[in-house]
């Protein structure tokens, strides 16, 4: 049993760059696309997923967010062929196979729609503040000159961010590389088929590094002038988003979340599982 982390979405000079089309994407996989607002429980519903699958005995791959990295977007289980991804923006998905290759969960069930009702011109407010906070970050971002010498991915590749410009600085997914390339030997693994290619956390065309197996190999970062104030912005939003989840999280009825959670987990003690199935 071992996890991973890595991150698929980016606060990037282009904007938010989103990886998320390709994940849990396979013929075999089934993707829980989870739907719901600030503090309805996505990320904790994730976490209690994982966890189990982790205590079964199973590898599990968490996906980060760029916003917050402490917090979950997504969680995938390959034994299982089986994802949980959030799908509100900036990443929204939507089901390519409905009931065969993926369902809904609606978080948003559990909301107090009365109570929450009373806030709403609160939260609009703070909803107002919190996205010009990010696209201030895009505008502090979008002058910054790419470094020289990386190669660019081109279309078809597969893709993630060992790094993200986060609230709390770049930050890397997993505590180190487990190699330092150099440039001649990325470009000698580039080559070889399937690689998973490991995309620059600020100018997401082009690539940093690899992916082997469960392993980032990453060339020396080098140090980009100007992220810092794009930085101090995502802290503002983040303090933003804490104000909207302090307001929403009374008004959420956290049993039942737990409880779809838990059903969700239980179906991991099957001998045989192969997917998990929207019977629920």
């Amino acid at each position: 049993m071992a996890s991973t982390r890595c991150f698929l979405g980016g606060n990037t000079a282009e904007g938010f760059f989103s990886l998320y089309d390709g994940f849990c994407a396979g013929e075999e996989d089934f993707l829980w696309i989870i739907k719901g607002g600030p503090g309805c429980g996505k990320s904790s519903f994730m976490r209690t997923v994982g966890r189990a699958a982790e205590q079964a005995g199973l590898d599990v791959e968490y996906v980060l967010c760029s916003g917050d990295p402490d917090s979950l977007d997504g969680v995938y289980l390959p034994a299982l062929h089986t994802g949980y991804v959030d799908g509100t923006a900036p990443h929204a998905l939507e089901v390519r196979l409905p009931g065969a290759g993926g369902s809904y969960l609606d978080l948003g069930q559990f909301y107090d729609r009365a109570a929450l009702h009373v806030l709403r011109k609160e939260l609009a407010a703070l909803f107002v503040r919190y996205r010009a906070c990010y696209a201030e970050v895009y505008r502090i971002l979008a002058p910054l000159t790419p470094p020289e010498g990386l190669p660019a991915c081109s279309a078809g590749c597969r893709r993630r961010f060992a790094r993200a410009v986060t609230c709390r600085g770049i930050v890397q997914a997993e505590p180190a590389p487990a190699r330092t390339l150099t440039k001649a030997e990325l470009t000698e693994l580039l080559a070889q088929p399937d690689t998973v290619r490991l995309q620059h956390p600020l100018f997401p065309q082009l690539t940093e590094g690899v992916q082997l197996g469960r392993d980032f190999c990453l060339l020396p970062p080098v140090p980009t002038d100007g992220a810092q104030a794009a930085v101090a912005k995502l802290r503002e939003a983040k303090a933003l988003h804490d104000e909207l989840e302090a307001l929403y999280n009374p008004h959420v009825d956290f049993s039942g979340v737990y409880a779809l959670a838990q059903a969700h987990a239980a179906r991991l003690q099957n001998e045989n599982p192969v997917v998990m199935r929207p019977e629920m």
